[in-house]
């Protein structure tokens, strides 16, 4: 239930509202290249939830939920469940916009 910055993102900071919902304030997504990459196993193979980032008013909101299995005939498919905090051994990767630097 916390988070952690690097130094490119030192003016910001993570906060975590309730289960499975964190906002970065007053931050904006990156426009360009990935913008983020869900936790991961402590492996390092699959992915541990389905993760959902969105711009809003207030900054980068952050939302994490359950992999769930969804069986349909001889079909399975993996679905959001309920929402989950990030376990403490994983993280999510956010990349937040960047201004233009100018020379």
């Amino acid at each position: 239930g916390s988070g952690t910055v690097n130094t490119e993102a030192s003016d910001y900071s993570i906060t975590h509202s309730s289960t499975g919902t964190y906002l970065i304030p007053g931050a904006k997504l990156a426009t360009e290249g990935w913008q983020y990459k869900s936790p991961k196993s402590p492996t390092g193979g699959d992915d541990l939830a389905i993760v959902e980032v969105s711009d809003t008013d207030a900054g980068v909101q952050i939302l994490v939920y359950e992999r769930t299995m969804q069986i349909s005939g001889s079909s399975v498919s993996i679905v959001k469940g309920d929402l989950m905090d990030v376990p403490s051994y994983s993280w999510v990767d956010v990349r937040l916009y960047e201004l233009p630097v100018t020379y």
